[in-house]
């Protein structure tokens, strides 16, 4: 097992399939297994995990989509010393939801889908 790693699944309910526009993976960030999906289609979910490249390194990365109604994106670290912290933006008219987060192993599961 990874120093340190954070299992991310998105959970599409936004009533659009969601396209990726953009992944940001720094050199120290850990690796993308496997990579996150071209495209989330509309009430499926994704599901990968970042793991950490090595002894003492945390992980770090982010991931944007794409939909008619504007973007979604997804911003974790888990580093090998100090908290975990997460960032979620969506458009508006839509908003998350996220369970999890702690630990060293993380998982987190990020449900978007429009205001009620």
């Amino acid at each position: 097992m990874s120093a340190r790693s954070v299992h991310v699944t998105i959970e599409n309910r936004t009533g659009f399939d969601l396209t990726l526009k953009n992944v940001w993976l720094p050199s120290a960030g850990g690796t993308l297994n496997p990579w996150p999906p071209s495209e989330i289609e509309n009430e499926t979910k994704a599901e990968w995990d970042n793991n950490s490249n090595g002894p003492g390194l945390g992980v770090e990365a982010s991931v944007s989509y794409s939909s008619p109604a504007g973007e979604f994106y997804i911003h974790w670290d888990d580093p090998y010393i100090g908290s975990n912290k997460y960032e979620v933006y969506q458009p508006d008219g839509y908003e998350h939801s996220m369970d999890g987060g702690s630990g060293n192993n993380a998982s987190i599961k990020v449900v978007f889908e429009p205001t009620l």
